[in-house]
């Protein structure tokens, strides 16, 4: 196994994971014009990125575990090291530094999906207790109706 391969991988997934960040933006554009039939779109894509991201990280995962067991046998299974540290030294210098380029990449962008979409989380909590209040104030315990309220 070869580390060109994890490179490749590592690649995929930084690209898989672009597409997810710009998706979520979209969703937010939607969800703040309240956009039904975008928001859905960008919903069905997201489980299609979803789909791509977790199925290229299986794939990574396995490549890895099979580089360091024939490149590392005597590691211990529960070793947590980043891959760049741990082959450091041992492959040359310009794939190091692109590995290296490529986990902090990994680590920018999920932080960045991370918060995106915390913020349509919040969003999407807003709206409902909005609607929620707002069906509330319509509808409410009694037969009144919403003009016969103080509001």
């Amino acid at each position: 196994m070869d580390i060109r391969n994890i490179l490749v991988l590592y690649t995929q997934q930084l690209t898989f994971l672009r597409q997810l960040l710009e998706n979520a933006k979209d969703k937010r554009t939607a969800l703040i014009a309240t956009r039904h039939e975008q928001f859905e779109l960008t919903m069905h894509k997201e489980e299609k990125l979803l789909s791509l991201v977790q199925e290229t990280e299986k794939q990574r995962s396995n490549v890895i575990a099979e580089f360091l067991r024939t490149h590392f046998p005597d590691l211990n299974a529960r070793t947590k090291v980043k891959l760049s540290k741990m082959v450091a030294g041992k492959i040359p210098p310009a794939e190091l530094a692109k590995l290296e380029g490529l986990e902090l990449s990994l680590r920018n962008i999920i932080g960045e999906l991370t918060e995106e979409n915390s913020n349509n989380l919040f969003l999407l909590q807003h709206m409902r207790n909005f609607y929620a209040d707002t069906m509330q104030a319509l509808m409410g315990k009694s037969l009144t109706a919403i003009v016969d309220r103080k509001v």
